[in-house]
């Protein structure tokens, strides 16, 4: 039923480290929720196979027992109140439906995971952000009217998960640093010299 893509191959196929995925899911819940628990536990037993058994993973029900709740909330996940339909009424109720995804002494929290979201990419880049060793640098061009990039949180915020992100400014006497592996140039002002 899945077909996972070709960069969620490229980082399961290449982990060095054993990851664990714990889920966190409440019981009973309606079926469109359920159905979601399903996906993610089918996609995980391909990511397992892919691995060569380098990714473990186990479900949890933290309505099991007041330890499993308080072990989901210290592991970052939040209980999250949903619609269920009882005796022709609707009632919220509290349900839990987050993962974490550990190597060695790293945690990356996934704190919901219900319908609608997208399991592959939320699990392949907390994979990613805790298994990569080495973040290739991408450089933001200043000096020639460019933003800077406090004033683009959110793209910083987002390439810091995988990537060193650092302002760049290029002269003529000056060259892109040779660990800039790309340059993004977004809206520069002001011309480039003929060096730049």
């Amino acid at each position: 039923q899945y077909t996972l893509s070709k960069a969620t191959r490229e980082i399961v196929r290449h982990l060095d480290e054993p990851v664990t995925v714990t889920a966190y899911f409440s019981k009973d819940l309606p079926p469109a929720i359920m159905q979601a628990r399903e996906q993610f536990r089918d996609m995980l037993v391909e990511y397992a196979n892919l691995s060569g058994g380098q990714i473990i993973y186990k479900f949890v029900n933290p309505g099991a027992s007041a330890a499993d709740e308080q072990a989901a909330q210290e592991a970052g996940i939040q209980p999250v109140l949903i619609n269920v339909r009882e005796k022709d009424q609707m009632k919220q109720q509290k349900a839990y439906l987050g993962a974490t995804v550990a190597m060695g002494k790293q945690t990356e929290v996934i704190p919901v995971l219900g319908p609608g979201t997208s399991g592959e990419y939320a699990l392949s880049t907390a994979i990613k952000k805790i298994s990569v060793k080495v973040k290739p640098t991408v450089g933001f061009l200043q000096g020639n009217g460019e933003p800077s990039l406090d004033e683009m949180p959110e793209a910083e915020k987002q390439l810091g998960v995988l990537y060193d992100v650092k302002p760049v400014t290029i002269t003529d006497s000056t060259r892109i640093p040779p660990g800039v592996r790309t340059l993004a140039i977004i809206g520069p002002s002001t011309p480039f010299s003929t060096r730049q």
